[in-house]
């Protein structure tokens, strides 16, 4: 598939499109699968700078909402089963420093009622405090976040 920009994160959608983070790019691409070969047929832009974007990583589908992990923010969207992009800028539920490095993974338990959040170390070899190199757990919408490991 030509027309990607440093990939960095996939994730299935629930429909079995492929989306893929673009970091610096500021966009994460859908790819769509048409012709059942096996290969995407299609490229389009799910999301970009324009809904908020900032060196996108982490990606998690939670009932109705798309969660995005950015450089310096989770943002949630709403999102309708089926469609291939987002609209707005969605909501900041988890803000972040936006030092150091960059990449935010994204996991949503199993009971879909919390949010986990793993942010890389400022610098790989200090002793961070615990905003940077832990992972970060939230009720689903943001709320209450701590330290998990």
């Amino acid at each position: 598939m030509s027309g990607l920009l440093s990939q960095r994160y996939l994730i299935y959608t629930p429909t079995d499109d492929i989306l893929i983070s673009e970091s610096s790019a500021n966009r994460i691409s859908c790819l769509v699968e048409k012709d059942h070969d096996g290969y995407p047929d299609q490229r389009l832009t799910f999301a970009d700078a324009s809904n908020g974007l900032n060196y996108s990583f982490g990606m998690a589908f939670i009932n109705e909402y798309f969660d995005v992990g950015n450089r310096d923010t989770v943002r949630r969207y709403s999102w309708t089963n089926g469609s291939r992009k987002i609209t707005g800028t969605g909501q900041v539920i988890m803000p972040y420093p936006q030092n150091g490095h960059s990449t935010r993974t994204i996991a949503i338990s199993p009971m879909d009622d919390r949010i986990f959040v793993s942010i890389g170390s400022a610098s790989n070899i200090d002793v961070e405090p615990l905003s940077r190199a832990p992972i970060q757990q939230a009720n689903i919408n943001g709320s209450n976040q701590t330290t998990f490991a």
